[in-house]
């Protein structure tokens, strides 16, 4: 069966999963507060040393596991894709095509001028392939942006890829800067939709090379041949609006393939704001046990000489609260 044909058949299973059911329940991962629990890490930082009447910021952290380095790398490459968007009128082709039709560069290559990269950018020959002689030493040039955590030095293989497969925001190449995907062809809108992750320890691709993760055939969450967050719960996803979402590993397959397929008639009746972890952080700066003041960093002022004590709850989609305190000397 060919490579299109599961598509197809994946699409029409997804609509027809939306159809027949009145509410997400199909959609559902189990148990995913469970699994959060076991890798959330939050703390309220300190101890803190501050001057009576005078404002410190707290600065509180949750993180999943090993998660931060590639979320924060993620909303990087977002904020290029949307660059390159307003630059060009189109998101960046998987890869461009030379006159002879062949497949060049991958679009980490295009978006490096929208990530303080143009000195590598500009020493890429965009008409030949990225294994020619002309561009092949360019491996070693990799941006940190694109490593996975904990890569051993020198790797030059992508710590993420794009999702590709038909109607997808990488599903074809393209002979022109502006050949890719424009935001009228998006008709799930971009908060529906995946544009890129972290890969698993199965795929192995140069950073340079055009490649991608198709949802098609790795539709599971933290595979190897997929796209997988450190540990064995979530994965950070890249949506079309910017959002990194932690979304639980066990996500049902049909909720992948509504967020990966951005046009036609495709399903997109799974919101994934339903499924991310939603974390969101309130702090109790007056030891009453009310968490009042919303942020992970917030400001906080000593009325006199002291030690006060501060607390910090973070709360998750799921009904989960995770603490953590924190003393402040005041001088």
């Amino acid at each position: 069966m060919s490579m299109r044909v599961v598509g197809a058949l994946l699409v029409c299973a997804c609509v027809a999963a939306c159809n027949g059911s009145s509410d997400n329940a199909r959609f559902a991962a189990a148990d995913p507060g469970a699994a959060l629990q076991k890798t959330l890490q939050v703390s309220a930082g300190g101890p803190y040393i501050a001057k009576a009447g005078l404002p410190i910021t707290l600065r509180g952290s949750y993180t999943v596991a090993d998660q931060a380095d590639a979320s924060d790398r993620l909303t990087v490459i977002g904020r290029a894709l949307q660059a390159y968007l307003a630059a060009n009128g189109s998101y960046p082709p998987a890869a461009l095509q030379n006159a002879s039709g062949q497949a060049t560069v991958s679009w980490r290559v295009l978006i490096l001028p929208y990530l303080g990269e143009q000195a590598l950018y500009d020493k890429f020959d965009l008409s030949k392939p990225w294994n020619d002689p002309a561009n092949q030493p360019l491996l070693a040039s990799m941006p940190a942006v694109f490593e996975a955590t904990g890569a051993p030095a020198g790797t030059t293989e992508t710590g993420f890829a794009g999702v590709a497969g038909v109607g997808s925001l990488f599903g074809n190449s393209a002979d022109k800067l502006n050949g890719g995907l424009s935001v009228s062809a998006i008709t799930g809108g971009a908060t529906m939709h995946i544009a890129a992750g972290p890969v698993g320890v199965g795929v192995h691709l140069p950073w340079s090379a055009p490649g991608d993760i198709d949802i098609a055939t790795a539709t599971q969450l933290g595979a190897p041949g997929g796209f997988s967050g450190a540990g064995n719960a979530f994965t950070p996803l890249l949506f079309l609006d910017g959002t990194v979402r932690l979304i639980p590993d066990n996500i049902n397959a049909f909720a992948m393939i509504s967020w990966a397929k951005l046009a036609g008639p495709f399903c997109t009746c799974t919101p994934p704001n339903q499924f991310d972890a939603g974390l969101r952080a309130f702090w109790d700066l007056d030891g009453t046990d009310t968490y009042a003041t919303v942020g992970s960093n917030v400001t906080f002022v000593p009325s006199k000489p002291g030690t006060y004590d501060v607390a910090l709850r973070v709360i998750d989609r799921f009904g989960g609260q995770y603490n953590s305190t924190a003393t402040v000397e005041a001088r």
